[in-house]
């Protein structure tokens, strides 16, 4: 199985667990909602990221990293 699959079934599982997670940790005070929906919101994105980015492009990190 190529990394980039195994990425993408990690970061899907991933998901899973924090939308089991979440609301619990939400409920008992420990997470913020607006924390929890940006955390959220940013696997989404490296999810979208994984899936939709072919090998001819390229991602630079915010540091000027690649």
């Amino acid at each position: 199985m190529s990394g980039l699959k195994n990425a993408v079934i990690e970061v899907t599982r991933e998901l899973n667990v924090r939308r089991n997670v979440y609301p619990k940790l939400v409920f008992a005070g420990k997470l913020s909602q607006d924390e929890a929906d940006r955390r959220m919101q940013s696997m989404h994105y490296a999810l979208w990221y994984l899936t939709n980015t072919g090998p001819e492009q390229k991602f630079t990190l915010p540091n000027g990293g690649e």
